[in-house]
């Protein structure tokens, strides 16, 4: 489904609502891995390492403020995330939203063979992106800002 264009008259809050009402929802389905009582979440990086993640929706505000309101971010560059979760956090929101438990495994960085995605999971593992989720929460408060474990909850849809 293309992403939706928004309309003249279009506002931060209908654009990012338009955004959000497009995305799919997922479905976890059982898979062998899931049959030994614990799924991995499968990530080259150490547990305790944050991850920025950003959601669509949060993307699309940032985008229709830019649209909207061009002087507040005109000449800048900014850095966005709506949350830094550790791959054990991540681990944990799966798990409550699942009903099954889900514990990461980090994988060796060796073993990623495609040279594009070696290089940003590297980037990821050592300094990764470096937003920062205070000021920008501060800066722009009527951007929802997705924890992570509020998507996991939104998207996925536990199937028996």
């Amino acid at each position: 489904m293309p992403a939706p264009r928004p309309a003249a008259s279009s506002t931060l809050a209908s654009y990012s609502a338009a955004v959000s009402a497009s995305s799919p929802r997922h479905a976890a389905r059982n898979s062998w891995a899931w049959r030994s009582g614990t799924a991995p979440l499968r990530l080259p990086i150490a547990s305790g390492h944050p991850l920025q993640q950003l959601d669509r929706a949060d993307l699309a505000a940032i985008a229709a403020i830019g649209l909207t309101d061009p002087a507040r971010l005109a000449g800048r560059r900014i850095e966005v995330a709506g949350d830094a979760p550790t791959p054990t956090q991540m681990a944990e929101a799966f798990t409550r939203v699942l009903g099954q438990e889900v514990r990461h495994v980090r994988d060796d960085l060796a073993m990623i063979r495609n040279p594009d995605m070696h290089a940003m999971w590297t980037f990821l593992a050592r300094d990764g992106y470096q937003a920062d989720l205070v000021a920008l929460r501060a800066e722009f408060p009527e951007i929802a800002w997705t924890r992570f474990a509020d998507w996991v909850g939104r998207t996925l849809t536990p199937q028996s």
